[in-house]
């Protein structure tokens, strides 16, 4: 008798929840540029900070540190922006996005 089944599933998912959500975030945060509504930018927002609840999630589960303190700087400089939308925060939300997306 023997296990069915992968021994090891759970690093390639990781990867791929990782690199899903960075997706989903850089999609959500295009969507909040281009929106004029308070209540659509608010869901916008939530996508985000969901988003990097998973990024947070899956680094620690593939034990990356690295990618982990990145997305600390990604929910830091968005935070930022959220308090105050200015084209320099903006910039550093999406040289974040540019730089997790090359490292993963």
């Amino acid at each position: 008798m023997g296990i069915s089944g992968p021994c090891q599933p759970e690093k390639p998912s990781y990867q791929t929840d990782f690199k899903q959500s960075v997706d989903l975030f850089e999609k959500s945060f295009q969507g909040m540029q281009g929106s004029k509504l308070d209540a659509q930018k608010t869901q916008y927002a939530k996508v985000m900070q969901e988003s990097l609840k998973t990024m947070q999630e899956s680094a620690n589960g593939m034990f990356n540190t690295h990618l982990a303190a990145m997305k600390d700087t990604l929910s830091k400089d968005l935070n930022e922006y959220l308090s105050s939308p200015t084209d320099a925060h903006k910039q550093k939300v999406i040289n974040d996005i540019n730089e997790i997306k090359s490292k993963e």
